[in-house]
């Protein structure tokens, strides 16, 4: 459920944040990955805390004036992906290259709208 900031006073700064979990066939998982580099670059990637499940990490970002700002980032740990997003339009996109990770194949470039 989006989160809107309750201050009257500051009806520009909205902070919408967005969250789902998936749990994926082990199957599903090599392709989704392949999408999520193909959309995202490679992910970080690290074991996780158990010792037993690899946690990959990807990050969508668009250049800001202070550096690189992370829009959405998706994490997979062995077959269970968590999804956040700051915003509505931008957690869509990104959970539709998870609805249908074969249908994504190309670089998304977040300063570019659509």
């Amino acid at each position: 459920m989006p989160i809107a900031n309750p201050d009257p006073a500051s009806p520009k700064l909205r902070t919408v944040l967005c969250s789902a979990e998936f749990e994926l066939p082990p199957a599903d998982t090599d392709t989704l990955a392949g999408a999520l580099d193909d959309n995202y670059g490679p992910p970080d990637e690290r074991d996780g805390t158990d010792g037993t499940a690899r946690v990959r990490r990807w990050d969508y970002v668009a250049p800001g004036a202070l550096g690189p700002r992370i829009l959405a980032a998706l994490t997979l740990t062995g077959t269970l992906l968590s999804v956040e997003s700051n915003g509505t339009r931008r957690f869509d996109k990104v959970i539709a290259v998870v609805r249908d990770p074969r249908g994504f194949g190309r670089r998304r470039d977040p300063g570019t709208r659509g």
